[in-house]
């Protein structure tokens, strides 16, 4: 959530795609049109402007059974894929080799 638009726009470009015309309004926000969905969260049926930002909310209000098993059932790959089980240091990408 840095740098959104930044985001999005070089995987299109890595993908071969246009990034002109897209949906962002500036570096942060963007415009939502109305779309068909049937399942999914919520926010899904928002239209207009959006700001993107990060929402961490979930850290301090997960208890630690919930947190525990996401975990335990992760923990096969968190390892390969450079993450940590504790969050005092940021997470580094693995290297794969």
């Amino acid at each position: 959530m840095a740098a959104p638009r930044e985001t999005i726009e070089s995987l299109l470009a890595f993908a071969g795609m246009d990034t002109a015309g897209g949906p962002f309004v500036d570096d942060t926000t963007v415009q939502l049109e109305a779309n068909h969905t049937i399942a999914g969260n919520p926010g899904r049926f928002r239209t207009g402007e959006v700001a993107l930002r990060a929402d961490d909310r979930w850290r301090d209000e997960q208890t630690a059974g919930p947190r525990l098993t996401a975990t335990a059932l992760a923990l096969p790959l968190l390892y390969r894929y450079g993450y940590r089980t504790r969050t005092s240091r940021p997470n580094r990408p693995a290297r794969l080799s």
